[in-house]
């Protein structure tokens, strides 16, 4: 077990430098600490990383209020600091901190005397990840940072939310990250909304909720914009749909959700764009009014044919705003094979269906038996008509092209002539 200031006087003070000998050289490693001009102290960065050190107690004071006044984020995770009374003897002797890491270090619920009064720390953003820190604990420690902004308490094992609805906790809080709870609950959730009422971002990801609370408003996250909900167990639409019972909900997050991968990925963005029209972000990608529209017709497309009790509620509010829709025509994608166009030789033409995936030298085998003449006694053309007008006419001149390279359409042509007839003025292609 060491102390902390035992660890930074091990870090940045106990030598100026270090030379590392090794068989053939000598390593220069300076230290990471910085020296004013005179030489005669050390002034720490601003930002402090003593992780994993082993650190349990604040040790010498007098080392902390001589080298820490201008510290502002302090990073002690993975250390095993157990008391929080060890906490704030640090912070009341770094005085700038405004961002605190405890993440990993065992927390343990400690009674802190009426003496501790915090109301001067500058603590915005506290990490107390995987501390096993239990709510009762954080009902004493959390109101003693009035300027906290952001604070993470995931993997912490949390199955409730243990906390009255009338005590707050942090009037100023905004973000809130506790993911990897086990957590099933909604209504336990909702009881954050009461303590930390000026919460404007809630990531719970990996929480095994299945279902939100079936009430008309969602007034305890009054100032809520952006909530992600990734990994979640939700499992059916409506449950999407009760989003929309936040008052301020603008951006959400929520990949991995188990009854998504039932739906192709489109599709599954579009039914989410068309359901929650309060939404201005969707995974973190905006949402462009060409986006809505298409999403809300495609929606309405969709459930137009539908059984009356499986149709969403919102779609007759997006009916209204669209008006009644015409199923979109069925399209054939795939690519043709065959064409059927007119071939021309002296006073003989033939209508021909024309395999397109086969080459030049292919197509003209296949000619001979039309001409009755070997390929190599005649030229063969590619005519491009346009309303019966010969637009263009272009000597198929490369024997390894496939015929669909040309982008033949059924009003084109193709036009047969004895070698000894040439024609002038033409394209070879």
């Amino acid at each position: 077990m060491k102390s902390l200031s035992s660890a930074i006087h091990d870090k940045y003070i106990s030598e100026p430098d270090e030379d590392i000998e090794t068989e053939n050289c000598v390593i220069f490693v300076p230290k990471s600490s910085i020296r004013n001009k005179d030489r005669d102290k050390v002034i720490l960065p601003p930002r402090l990383t003593l992780d994993d050190e082993k650190i349990s107690t604040v040790g010498d004071i007098n080392i902390i209020d001589d080298l820490c006044q201008h510290v502002k984020e302090l990073d002690l995770s993975k250390n095993t600091i157990s008391d929080w009374k060890q906490v704030f003897t640090i912070l009341n002797h770094m005085p700038q901190v405004h961002f605190l890491n405890l993440m990993g270090n065992p927390l343990d619920a400690t009674t802190l005397g009426e003496e501790h009064d915090m109301c001067t720390l500058n603590v915005t953003d506290l990490v107390l990840n995987n501390t096993n820190v239990c709510w009762s604990t954080l009902a004493v420690i959390l109101p003693l940072f009035p300027r906290l902004k952001e604070l993470h308490l995931s993997l912490n094992d949390y199955k409730t939310v243990d906390i009255p609805i009338d005590k707050v906790l942090c009037v100023e809080l905004e973000k809130l990250y506790m993911n990897e709870s086990g957590i099933e609950d909604w209504s336990d959730i909702s009881k954050l909304g009461h303590v930390f009422p000026s919460l404007q971002c809630l990531t719970i990801i990996q929480t095994p909720i299945t279902k939100f609370t079936d009430v008309s408003e969602y007034e305890e996250f009054p100032k809520l914009i952006s909530l992600n909900i990734s990994g979640c167990c939700l499992c059916t639409w409506e449950e999407i749909d009760k989003l929309n019972k936040f008052p301020c909900l603008q951006s959400v997050r929520m990949f991995d959700i188990p009854f998504f991968e039932n739906f192709e990925k489109k599709m599954r963005r579009q039914h989410v764009v068309a359901r929650l029209p309060n939404l201005i972000k969707l995974n973190g990608t905006a949402i462009t009014e060409t986006e809505r529209e298409d999403a809300e017709r495609a929606f309405i497309r969709d459930y137009m044919d539908a059984d009356e009790h499986m149709i969403p509620d919102i779609y007759y509010e997006l009916e209204k705003r669209h008006g009644k829709l015409d199923n979109l025509a069925q399209v054939n994608l795939a690519p043709r094979e065959y064409v059927n166009m007119e071939v021309r030789f002296e006073d003989r033409s033939e209508f021909m269906d024309i395999k397109l995936n086969q080459t030049v030298t292919e197509f003209r085998k296949i000619l001979q038996n039309f001409t009755g003449l070997p390929s190599s006694k005649t030229n063969v053309y590619f005519e491009q008509v346009y309303l019966g007008h010969l637009l263009d006419s272009s000597l198929m001149k490369y024997p390894d092209k496939k015929m669909l390279s040309y982008n033949i359409r059924d009003e084109d042509r193709i036009f047969i002539e004895l070698k000894n007839n040439l024609r002038t003025n033409l394209k070879h292609v």
